[in-house]
């Protein structure tokens, strides 16, 4: 009853790091904020769980729904004592950002019926990643302008791997098909992943220097997963080495923002 896109795990808890390092201290805002987000997004599970065995297995029917009522609950009260109590910055980004970032998901879902599409995935990763920012906010020592750089460096990080991992699928598609992936094939598929990171790069380095460390090691680990990575190389296994590289990612940029700020 758990979500298992162990890739939307990992934009969640890593933002949920870089958050709390931002932050620097207790805050039970904070801690509202962490609640809201991970009760939000795991709630889509059991639901899910529910409606599929309400009538081949009503026990566990009922054990999906009693737990789909308590991430209510969780998340209704976190929610109320959180914007009664953060600063108005958080607020905002919650309001103006967040709110128009889950309609649109719940829109297209119910227009579409399917969340498989890429636009769904990285509306969902700019908003798993929005927790970065509203974390750090709810300390008003933190001006909006750093705010918005982590979620510039984390929603930028993960929103690019969309593309990366689309293509490492296409090729393990094509080994079970037989095709072996040539390095030239390899080379043209990977070009635009190349490219996006290659403009982060530049563009994060161009407003500071230091916090470009950790989309350089994005971009080394996309050169080398294009250049000589397993074309055949398990889904799941790679899943687990992109949580990895996020985490090198993390420390990184989060030791750049220390020396930063």
């Amino acid at each position: 009853m758990f979500p298992k896109e162990h890739g939307a795990w990992n934009a969640l808890l890593v933002s949920l790091f870089a958050g709390w390092i931002a932050l620097g201290q207790w805050n039970p805002i904070a801690l509202a904020a962490t609640l809201i987000w991970v009760s939000g997004f795991v709630l889509r599970a059991p639901i899910l769980t529910f409606l599929q065995y309400r009538k081949a297995d009503q026990a566990k029917a009922r054990k999906a729904l009693f737990f789909a009522l308590l991430l209510l609950i969780v998340f209704a009260f976190s929610a109320i004592y959180f914007f009664r109590n953060v600063p108005q910055a958080a607020q905002r980004l919650v309001l103006f950002l967040g709110l128009p970032i889950g309609i649109l998901i719940c829109a297209i879902a119910v227009i579409r019926r399917n969340l498989r599409l890429v636009i769904v995935e990285v509306l969902g990763f700019a908003g798993l990643c929005l927790l970065a920012p509203v974390l750090a906010l709810c300390s008003p020592l933190i001006p909006l302008s750093k705010a918005f750089w982590l979620y510039g460096l984390f929603g930028g990080y993960f929103i690019l791997a969309i593309f990366y991992i689309k293509v490492r699928q296409k090729w393990v598609a094509l080994m079970k098909d037989g095709i072996h992936s040539s390095l030239d094939l390899r080379m043209e598929d990977g070009a635009a992943p190349l490219l996006l990171h290659a403009l982060f790069v530049g563009a994060v380095y161009w407003a500071n220097p230091w916090m470009a460390l950790g989309p350089l090691w994005a971009l080394g680990r996309v050169l080398a997963g294009v250049m000589g990575g397993k074309p055949d190389l398990p889904i799941m296994r790679l899943g687990v080495r992109e949580m990895i590289h996020s985490l090198v990612y993390l420390i990184l940029v989060m030791g750049a923002w220390k020396v930063m700020t």
